[in-house]
């Protein structure tokens, strides 16, 4: 009886430790969270969506637990962590090998990160044949962004040969995903007739679908095309109103009537009311051609003829109103320039002297302008958007509504800078020197100023929502009082 007693107790023992694994088992499983998981909220963090707060050094941690246990998507956060250099010092090498990692797992998007970063040569040797391979994997699953780069890589032939009917075709599957670079390429093939035969209609529908996106080279190429429309409108009118004049002068000769029923235009003379005299609808478009030729200036006409002779990606010295998206210009010296008006989307300009020049209207979009001297620089209304600006020289630059969002100053030297109503929301000033800049009206939400110095800054409407000022020196005591513990501004803005 004992023994079966002892016998029951053990029993009893092993059964409730049998229990209590089970249970923290079960437990256990159902509260860690899944590769799928992590990496939902790492995204979250990233991009401050889904009511989350953005936090960059949190969206790093849970996109490496979520790359532990498997997540291939997790290696494509990281590599655009490092790419950005949001929450980790920027680093194209190891961005790159996150991508590729992502890309030979069949990751959509890195594979266009690839081929962009081989086509830029950042994190790795530039190539554009290596570049043309991995767009072509991206694009032809229907990637818009890839599509894009297929349709420029053709139209300049690089690592290609020059093919204008495939850059078409790749440009207008972009376009038609609402890509905007693309739809601007597509109206300016319709527009000088590359593949296609020169339609204006056509020309103008992609023009104008670009600038709904906010596409800057559509902008300047539809009011070109509207205006030149428009002078053909007006020298359709004058021949027919010349026609008529010289009808009435016949006939006013036949009836031997004096001079002065002659419409005479040089003298802006009355018309006649009699039956020969040209009719008041025709006064009116004579008057109207008559004041619309004189609000044409030389200037139009030289602009004109600038965009008419664009270099056609050969990468000559830039001149104003033409078109060098993608080109190389390292250690060019451009000092005093007139550059307004022109398009370096994606440009290299490595170490360039751009003192003093005018870039006022300019497409910058996604330029590299890392050691460039923009010194005395007119940037007014010119687009920076993602553009790199590392150790860049900005003194006493008048970039008034000036777009600079998300671009990259880093160690940026901004004197006596006027960026007044320009936009650098999400702009990377971290170790910038900024001294006497004129920051009036700029929108700097979610901008980062880790550790730069400022000094004498006119702050009045600065729209300051979530912008990283953490160790920054030289901050006044109302921006200091609204910092948390993260150095993070508070506020919404500055009235």
């Amino acid at each position: 009886m004992k023994i079966s007693s002892v016998s029951i107790h053990i029993s009893r023992f092993f059964l409730v430790i049998w229990i209590m694994i089970n249970l923290s088992t079960v437990g256990y499983s159902q509260t860690e969270p899944t590769a799928k998981q992590l990496f939902s909220r790492a995204s979250a963090y990233h991009y401050g969506s889904g009511n989350v707060e953005q936090n960059y050094d949190q969206a790093k941690i849970l996109y490496e637990q979520a790359q532990e246990k498997g997540s291939l998507d997790a290696l494509l956060g990281l590599g655009i962590i490092h790419f950005e250099g949001r929450g980790v010092p920027q680093n194209y090498p190891v961005a790159f090998e996150y991508f590729l990692q992502a890309a030979r797992e069949g990751i959509l998007k890195a594979k266009y990160y690839v081929g962009f970063m081989h086509y830029h040569g950042r994190g790795v040797a530039q190539s554009y044949v290596e570049a043309v391979d991995w767009f072509y994997l991206a694009a032809e699953e229907g990637h818009a962004p890839s599509q894009y780069y297929l349709g420029i890589i053709y139209y300049y032939g690089r690592g290609v040969t020059g093919d204008m009917k495939t850059s078409f075709t790749w440009h207008e599957k972009a376009a038609q995903q609402d890509h905007p670079a693309a739809q601007y390429y597509l109206g300016l093939m319709y527009k000088e007739g590359k593949y296609v035969e020169k339609n204006q209609e056509q020309a103008l529908f992609w023009f104008e679908k670009a600038v709904q996106k906010g596409d800057l080279n559509a902008k300047r190429h539809l009011q070109q095309l509207k205006k030149k429309i428009e002078k053909t409108k007006i020298a359709s009118a004058t021949v027919v109103v010349d026609q008529s004049r010289k009808n009435i002068t016949k006939e006013a000769r036949q009836k031997e009537q004096p001079k002065s029923v002659v419409i005479q235009s040089e003298q802006n003379s009355q018309i006649s009311s009699s039956k020969e005299a040209v009719s008041q609808k025709d006064v009116g478009v004579l008057e109207t051609i008559q004041a619309k030729m004189r609000s044409f200036s030389v200037t139009d006409v030289q602009e004109e003829r600038g965009v008419v002779e664009l270099p056609k990606g050969k990468c000559a010295t830039p001149q104003p109103m033409h078109s060098y998206d993608h080109c190389t210009f390292v250690e060019i010296n451009l000092s005093n320039a007139d550059l307004h008006g022109s398009s370096f989307q994606n440009v290299n300009f490595t170490k360039a002297n751009l003192e003093g020049s005018n870039l006022q209207f300019t497409n910058l979009q996604g330029a590299n302008l890392t050691k460039v001297n923009l010194k005395d620089a007119n940037l007014e209304e010119a687009n920076l958007t993602n553009a790199i600006l590392v150790s860049a020289s900005l003194e006493r630059v008048q970039g008034r509504e000036i777009i600079l969002q998300e671009a990259k100053l880093n160690g940026a030297f901004m004197y006596q800078a006027d960026l007044n109503g320009g936009n650098l929301r999400r702009a990377d000033l971290s170790l910038a020197f900024l001294v006497e800049t004129n920051l009036n009206g700029v929108e700097l939400s979610e901008a980062l100023l880790q550790e730069a110095r400022v000094r004498g800054i006119r702050w009045k409407r600065t729209v300051l929502e979530k912008t990283n000022f953490n160790g920054t020196l030289g901050l006044p005591p109302w921006i200091l009082s609204q910092l948390d513990q993260n150095g993070i501004y508070q506020t919404k803005n500055n009235s």
